[in-house]
């Protein structure tokens, strides 16, 4: 663990600094509180800090005042060091945001034991964030298929359109439904069905290009949103996608069970559009790729609202 010491006594500092590299930890040693605040907002791996409470420029209350007001997901652990032992220094240290008050000097088994409570407070804290890390990285993805979840695509879509209102660019979307999946499913079982869905995202996924994101809709339905792409490029995409899933069928064992897909494409070329409009396009077009015998991709033409 890297600790951050701010002391302006150099005698103090130099024996703080011994001490501590003594015990085995990585030190950072600064002389007063504008080059501390400076130390901990550049570099993250400093979670503990060690502050006199009396500093040139800003003090040890105001570090931690300003610590405990700046926006960040890391935590630094503050213990104050002081001349100060009566109880008021105490509680105005404890407000302003230290986690953790010792009085000079500094016994070095009280400062050992403060050390160890601060590190197991700090690497729980780290624990904390992983594990919300981990539960966010897996809302984001669809739990079969690894695509992007139903939650996440949307939430493309919709940044896609301010981006497409603020600056005027491009954007189309295609609605991806898998033909005569569920007779798959019928005959041959879920298993088989959950393997022919990851296949056909996986092959889907090598097509499109690193600025596409496609998302799992619902079922065997999924979404893919193309910014700053016009309805010539979106229907080629389509057609590539569908010629890219028919062109050989899925392994399944022994069994080659063969997958095709329709493809409706919708644009955001009328003016405003919302989420919900462009959505509505695409499933129309959709419907019609399905009607015409499927296996193909077709452009819905009308503006958002139409009929």
């Amino acid at each position: 663990m890297k600790i951050l010491i701010a002391e302006d006594d150099a005698v103090s500092r130099r024996v703080l600094e011994a001490t501590l590299k003594r015990w085995g930890y990585e030190v950072a040693v600064v002389h007063d509180g504008g080059r501390a605040w400076d130390m901990l907002e550049r570099d993250p791996g400093l979670s503990l800090a060690i502050l006199d409470w009396m500093m040139p420029g800003l003090d040890g209350i105001d570090l931690c005042r300003a610590l405990r007001a700046r926006k960040s997901d890391t935590y630094t652990y503050v213990i104050l060091i002081t001349a100060k032992d009566d109880p008021q220094s105490m509680l105005i240290g404890l407000e302003a945001g230290a986690d953790d008050f010792l009085a000079k000097p500094v016994a070095p088994e009280e400062l050992r034991a403060r050390l160890r409570a601060g590190q197991r407070i700090v690497e729980l804290q780290e624990r904390l964030i992983a594990a919300r890390e981990e539960q966010r990285r897996h809302a984001d993805r669809d739990g079969l298929t690894g695509v992007s979840s139903r939650r996440r695509v949307l939430e493309v879509l919709d940044h896609s359109l301010s981006e497409r209102a603020a600056g005027g660019t491009e954007l189309a979307l295609a609605m991806v439904d898998m033909d005569d999946f569920k007779p798959i499913n019928d005959q041959h079982g879920h298993i088989a069905g959950d393997r022919v869905l990851r296949a056909v995202c996986e092959r889907v996924q090598r097509m499109l290009r690193r600025t596409d994101v496609f998302g799992r809709y619902g079922g065997d339905e999924f979404l893919v949103v193309l910014p700053e792409t016009s309805q010539r490029e979106a229907m080629e995409i389509g057609r590539r996608l569908c010629d890219t899933l028919a062109s050989h069928p899925v392994e399944h064992g022994d069994l080659p069970l063969r997958v095709t897909a329709s493809v409706g494409v919708a644009t955001a070329e009328f003016g405003p559009c919302s989420r919900e409009d462009l959505i509505k396009r695409a499933d129309r077009a959709l419907f019609r790729a399905k009607s015409e015998g499927g296996n193909r991709a077709v452009c819905d033409d009308g503006a958002p609202g139409e009929k």
